[in-house]
């Protein structure tokens, strides 16, 4: 059996005996998944050949390698929790090939003031963090911050 520019070509020719001819006959092929790739790690399949019973030829297989699929990561979730000096957040993703496959960052977020407040109105805060691990992307969220108390 041989494979060829994405193709299978199989030979099935003998020559048969007290004769000078050669005689050849049409494989049918067949191809399973015999361990399938997974996120991390290579597979493998097989193609089998067989032949009629006519000539006698035997059964040909072909394994061949299937590559990892590589992880396909779902949209990052982001989670904020209010903590005694400010916010954390945590942004999680998960693979869609294996719900097993995570990954998970809590960073402590920075603030800055948008809006100064006055007597009369609140201002506004921003909350802001970006996740060392890159691919997670950034995050923020607004906060009102009070009034300042009159004098």
């Amino acid at each position: 059996m041989d494979s060829r520019y994405g193709r299978l070509y199989v030979r099935g020719i003998r020559q048969v005996q007290n004769c000078d001819a050669d005689v050849s006959d049409i494989a049918t092929v067949t191809y399973a998944v015999k361990n399938a790739p997974t996120c991390l790690n290579a597979g493998t399949g097989t193609y089998t050949a067989t032949f009629s019973a006519a000539y006698g030829f035997p059964a040909q297989t072909k394994d061949v390698l299937l590559p990892a699929i590589g992880h396909t990561w779902g949209t990052a979730t982001y989670t904020w929790t209010q903590t005694e000096t400010g916010y954390t957040c945590t942004a999680k993703r998960v693979c869609k090939n294996d719900s097993a496959h995570v990954e998970n960052e809590t960073v402590t977020a920075a603030y800055t003031v948008v809006t100064e407040p006055t007597c009369l109105t609140a201002g506004l805060g921003r909350y802001q963090v970006s996740f060392l691990k890159s691919r997670l992307g950034k995050g923020r969220i607004q906060r009102r911050v009070h009034p300042r108390p009159r004098p």
